[in-house]
């Protein structure tokens, strides 16, 4: 079992650049979660939500919004500093072969570009130690179709579990996808993530 920080350690705010590290340089944690999501202008960003007003000062989608306006957003925390950072700037400074698992979010009708900018950005960085994982039926499928195209992989899939039952409603389906569609798969790359083990809702 593996000690994940979700979003990096939350006293910089949920996957700020500042959370990340102070994760990744924490003795007791093997790894960090980071969010990511496509922005108008196909940039990848660390956030959670699609909706602004859920965990920022500002107002918006960020699947709406290109990076340089996104930018400009400020985050809720004690001293409103922290920004919604690039994923690059992040991996730029990690610097480390602890895990770091990708929780990719659905773009809708732009999921095959969110894959094939992640797997081109993380090509860059072939010695650390990426997972991929998503909750979308349609994001898991692409990423399979692309991950069956590539010889030389620095990253690994992982088929994502929780113990919350609102995962497996009609909205993500990816509990009808698990049963249903990823059985070999599932055998295939041997890698299960398991989330909230817990949480007491």
């Amino acid at each position: 079992m593996y000690v994940i920080a979700n979003g990096g350690i939350k006293e910089y705010g949920t996957n700020t650049i500042e959370s990340i590290m102070l994760a990744k340089n924490a003795s007791f944690i093997d790894g960090v979660l980071i969010d990511v999501r496509l922005t108008l202008d196909n940039k990848l960003v660390a956030i959670k939500d699609d909706d602004l007003t859920k965990n920022t000062l500002g107002k918006g989608l960020v699947s709406k919004m290109d990076y340089h306006d996104l930018k400009k957003v400020k985050l809720l925390n004690k001293t409103y500093k922290y920004y919604i950072p690039l994923l690059k700037e992040i991996l730029d400074k990690y610097q480390s072969n602890k895990i770091i698992i990708l929780n990719l979010h659905d773009a809708i009708d732009k999921n095959e570009v969110l894959v094939n900018e992640v797997i081109k950005l993380i090509d860059n960085y072939p010695d650390y130690n990426f997972y991929l994982e998503t909750s979308s039926k349609e994001l898991l499928q692409e990423l399979i179709v692309k991950n069956i195209c590539i010889i030389n992989k620095n990253y690994r899939i992982g088929l994502r579990f929780t113990t919350n039952a609102y995962w497996c409603n009609n909205k993500t389906l990816f509990c009808d996808t698990l049963c249903n569609e990823t059985n070999d798969s599932i055998n295939f790359y041997n890698q299960v993530l398991v989330h909230n083990v817990n949480d007491k809702q």
